[in-house]
């Protein structure tokens, strides 16, 4: 499920400098995809669900490390633990 709601994307990208917004940019389309992914699982066998899965989380945590270095950079808080996801 999607971090932020519509109005906290907004403000999250209206105070981001440019390299950060678009790591955001990236994360909300990660996080589209991961919702969309849930969406067709049951039309998916569950071997081909998994690997996507698998691959999209990977694909989250190591964008969530360069949007928590690049908000530590610009003296901005790091993500919280409330960000995780389930599948």
């Amino acid at each position: 499920l999607a971090r932020l709601n519509a109005a906290e994307q907004k403000a999250e990208l209206a105070n981001a400098d440019a390299k950060l917004a678009d790591l955001l940019k990236r994360r909300q389309q990660l996080d589209a995809d991961l919702e969309e992914l849930q969406l067709r699982r049951s039309q998916m066998n569950n071997a081909d669900y998994l690997a996507k899965f698998q691959q999209l989380v990977l694909q989250s945590a190591e964008l969530n490390e360069q949007i928590e270095a690049a908000q530590k950079a610009n003296g901005k808080p790091a993500a919280t633990a409330g960000d995780k996801r389930v599948p």
